[in-house]
């Protein structure tokens, strides 16, 4: 998904969290998550994975 939030100048990560939670997901693989998106990640139970590097190397480790 589009990270829709991405461009806001304040509460960027808050509204993006809220926007994957109201999607129905379970679990954001990410490059870094700030701590107020994470609060609202955790709230909904959604598990949250950081990494870096290329999406198709993150996928194949998140993957196993």
């Amino acid at each position: 998904m589009k990270n829709i939030s991405a461009a806001k100048s304040g509460g960027a990560g808050i509204s993006a969290a809220q926007f994957v939670a109201d999607k129905d997901v379970n679990a954001v693989v990410a490059g870094s998550i700030g701590p107020r998106a994470l609060d609202v990640l955790n709230q909904f139970k959604i598990k949250t994975y950081e990494d870096s590097g290329s999406i198709k190397k993150v996928l194949q480790k998140f993957l196993k």
